[in-house]
């Protein structure tokens, strides 16, 4: 059975409330939450997600974005000019001639055959990329020619390595089995030549040139052009680069050293070069995306990164037809046990890559589990058996259930309400399983099936002691049990969970048909589920009709700060207990005079633990309240108070004027108090909302006191959430004005639903308390009620909800004023209904 469980959509606010379980699928079947796929050709390509076959899905979408790789840079930690241009001995490059016309040339294309190489001809320039900009490699003007390297920008804009010629800049070009290197090193053509480089060595060419000049080029790369403008007058266009083959990260270079010769123009000594691919645009051509026969996506032409459209729409109507109400049936489905294989496509025409990401797929998954009969027990009789279940993530159709064995079954319905019931097995002994099954109004299907036997003539087993959910405040319990067979009872056995695991622990031998047997074990602390198994002398064997709980409880309720509240002119005085215990049952108090004696009747009076309670004494005088509580198993511990009622104002335990006091350990000179004096706060809050909470002090004695603040867990771990405005402070002595902090009570998305409590204790500097106590109740309260209170409450970053509930409510009164037809039937009814629930629907889903 599922345990992680969440609300879905609000389907209305004011007419109804849907429960929807959301499961979400955000990758394909042994694939990331994203991928690239690079298709060769023509082709095709599979991925698959497995959802359960009675799924209903709510939502389907996923994004893709046109895939560009282009030309890697360079990038060795000892280059001259990091950024230098390299070309390659092989023939995987993209090169551009320079006269007497500009040349494209494609990849696996012989770079040799198509240049000449001199200095006057059409050498190559060297083009490579890093994504961010392009470097080129430019020759311009006329002998000598200048050489330099240009950092080209996005949006026509670029970086030039110098207005004049660069220092020591050095790129490369290919003639036929050498490399050469272009050496700028100063603005004289007297310093700048060209070398011609082997493995591991460099052989200098005769030829110079002047580092002046230059002329830019424009590029399309990844789906960006690129230009540098030299003037107006001059400007190239290459674009339409293609993919071919792949690339490599490491490329040109690696390490070199230099060595100033006898000329002074200096030696380069290259090692380690190395081949490197250039790649420009990747774009695929009319892909699309298919499943159950269905293009969900597709895109006419090129598709890159500024394509669309790059979402599919709601495909989830194709989903839940591939299921077919769980028949999985769809072209290429898979149908493994109840889970569906659904198989989707990615087609391009040409080759190219295709991201997709942001997979979304939501589904509810309705889930019934059978409780009884329960699985693998054998039953001495054949009638009124209990059939029990319980189910999440659906509302219900109707349900019915069928029970069959090797020969027959017997199938009925029961009421559309779906409770639990009672069945009867008219075949009489054998082994039957029971399959439960559950409808909603989308032919949603759930479903869950037990196993079980009956023995008519196994022996009946009554369970005597322990009794059902009962407790126990000592290790040592009794078990008694009857077995009753006419033929003899051979063998019983006394199952349960003790340890933590089901199994047997006792067998008894020699029992007497209609004989209460027992034992005795010494147990644990904790829950524990039993039963008996028995046979008789004729092999007939079964287990009792029913498992019974009982529970040992050694611990006693522990007893918290208790306050309690006089007022001036008063006899009844109100008192707030701060009790926690696992299985906290009940409460007595007593009242006691100074003597030791009881006051008045006010002996062993019940009343509920942990709720403000009041209590009336005789006369105003001082006296002792004493409480006592008890938990299921008899556990109990007191706690004691002294406290002082008066007629009139002026002792030190009350105030003047009617005002109320609040005594927590003996005689009090100061209080703290929520809103409304009251000693303790009930909220109901989401998860992910905040809340800021007041604190009221009020300083009767004659010097101000330092305070600090703290938080002690009760239920839960909740004071990990707790902040504070100020956690220590001074508190003045302002009789009768009460002064003010606060705490903030943030709970963060993930925190399981549930009933929380915690204390908020204030401490003096001679270690005396006050506490004001924090019920929570957390996600439990159900939808309808949870998104109102978050009108109250802030977001986790402090941002009040009714802020964003006042812009939803006016937008939507206003919208559905004017979308609702005027002649639509009852559209004041709708106008209110839509009004509401868009802002709440806001608020919840925020």
């Amino acid at each position: 059975m599922e345990k992680n469980k969440k609300l879905g959509l609000i389907l209305g606010i004011i007419l109804f409330i849907s429960f929807i379980y959301a499961i979400q699928i955000s990758n394909f079947d042994g694939y990331g939450t994203s991928e690239n796929i690079t298709f060769s050709g023509d082709s095709n390509y599979s991925r698959n997600i497995s959802i359960y076959r009675y799924a209903n899905v709510t939502s389907a979408f996923m994004n893709f974005s046109g895939y560009t790789i282009t030309n890697k840079i360079l990038s060795y930690s000892s280059s001259v000019v990091d950024g230098s241009l390299i070309a390659s001995e092989s023939t995987n490059y993209i090169f551009v001639g320079s006269s007497p016309t500009k040349q494209y040339y494609k990849t696996n294309e012989s770079l040799v055959n198509e240049f000449t190489p001199n200095l006057d001809g059409g050498n190559p320039q060297g083009i490579a990329s890093d994504e961010d900009f392009i470097y080129y490699l430019v020759r311009v003007g006329s002998a000598p020619y200048s050489w330099k390297i240009y950092k080209y920008g996005h949006n026509e804009s670029y970086i030039t390595n110098g207005t004049t010629a660069l220092s020591s800049s050095i790129g490369f070009f290919l003639d036929g089995d050498y490399f050469y290197s272009i050496v700028c090193a100063g603005p004289s053509s007297t310093v700048n030549r060209v070398e011609k480089l082997t493995f591991g060595s460099s052989t200098a060419v005769t030829s110079t040139f002047g580092c002046n000049n230059v002329r830019g080029y424009l590029v399309k790369s990844g789906g960006r052009y690129w230009a540098h403008f030299d003037d107006d007058n001059y400007l190239e266009w290459y674009s339409n680069w293609t993919l071919v083959g792949g690339y490599t990260d490491s490329c040109g270079m690696e390490g070199y050293t230099t060595n100033d010769g006898a000329d002074g123009y200096g030696n380069y000594i290259y090692s380690n070069l190395k081949k490197c691919v250039a790649i420009g645009k990747s774009s695929t051509t009319n892909p699309y995306l298919l499943t159950n026969n269905t293009q969900i996506w597709s895109h006419a032409g090129e598709f890159d990164s500024t394509s669309s459209p790059n979402q599919t729409n709601d495909f989830s109507s194709t989903l839940n037809s591939a299921l077919n109400g769980g028949a999985c049936n769809c072209s290429g489905c898979v149908l493994s046990g109840n889970n569906c294989t659904i198989p989707f496509t990615f087609h391009s025409d040409t080759a190219g890559i295709l991201e997709y990401s942001a997979l979304n797929i939501t589904y509810s998954n309705p889930s019934i589990t059978l409780i009884s009969p329960i699985d693998s027990h054998t039953y001495g009789t054949n009638e009124s058996l209990e059939l029990n279940f319980t189910y999440i993530n659906f509302t219900a159709v109707d349900c019915f259930y069928n029970i069959q064995n090797t020969t027959s079954y017997i199938t009925s319905n029961i009421s559309t309400d779906c409770l639990n019931t009672t069945f009867n097995v008219s075949q009489g002994e054998g082994t039957f399983n029971l399959s439960i099954y559950m409808n909603n109004s989308n032919g949603i299907m759930a479903q869950d099936s037990n196993t079980f036997s009956i023995v008519l003539d196994s022996p009946a087993i009554n369970l005597d002691y322990p009794d059902n959910n009962s407790f126990f405040n000592s290790e040592t319990v009794y078990f008694n049990f009857t077995a009753t067979d006419t033929d003899g009872v051979d063998t019983c056995i006394l199952y349960g969970d003790f340890n933590g695991t089901w199994l047997a622990n006792e067998t008894f031998n020699g029992i007497v048909s209609g004989t209460q047997n027992y034992t005795i074990l010494n147990l644990q602390e904790k829950e524990n589920l039993w039963t008996i198994w028995c046979n008789d002398s004729l092999g007939n064997e079964g287990f009792a009709l029913e498992n019974k709980t009982f529970t040992i409880d050694l611990t006693d309720p522990t007893m918290n700060n208790m306050t309690i509240t006089t007022t001036t002119g008063s006899q009844t005085i109100q008192f707030l207990t701060n009790i926690t215990d696992t299985n906290l049952d009940r409460c007595e108090y007593s009242v006691y005079n100074l003597a030791g004696g009881i006051d008045g009747s006010s002996v062993n009076v019940s009343f509920t633990c942990n709720t403000l309670s009041s209590a009336t004494v005789s006369g105003f005088a001082s006296y002792y309240l004493n409480v006592t509580a008890y938990d299921s198993a008899n556990n109990s511990n007191k706690q004691g108070l002294l406290f002082t009622t008066s007629a009139t104002s002026g002792g030190g335990t009350t105030t003047g004027g009617g005002g109320g006091t609040t005594i927590v350990t003996g005689q009090s000179d100061w209080i703290m108090t929520t809103s409304g004096d009251g000693t303790s706060y009930e909220k109901v809050m989401p998860t992910g909302t905040s809340d800021k909470l007041n604190l009221y002090f009020e300083n009767f004695g004659e010097d101000e006191k330092d305070i600090t603040l703290s938080c002690v867990n009760q239920e839960g771990t909740m004071c990990q959430y707790v902040s504070y405005d100020e956690s220590t402070f001074k508190l003045p002595v302002l009789k009768e004005i009460k002064t003010q902090k606060d705490f903030t009570l943030t709970i963060p998305e993930g925190v399981d639903e549930g009933d929380y409590s915690f204390n908020i204790i204030a401490t003096d500097e001679d270690s005396v308390q006050r506490s004001v106590t924090v019920y929570l109740s957390l996600g439990t309260k159900g939808i309808f009620q949870s998104t109102i209170s978050k009108l109250g409450l802030s977001t986790e970053k402090g941002f009040p909800y009714i802020f964003i509930f006042l812009p939803f409510l006016l937008v939507s009164l206003v919208g559905s004023v004017i979308i609702i037809p005027e002649k639509f039937p009852t559209k004041g009814i709708w106008v209110v209904i839509l009004t509401l629930f868009i802002p709440f629907f806001a608020i919840y889903m925020i």
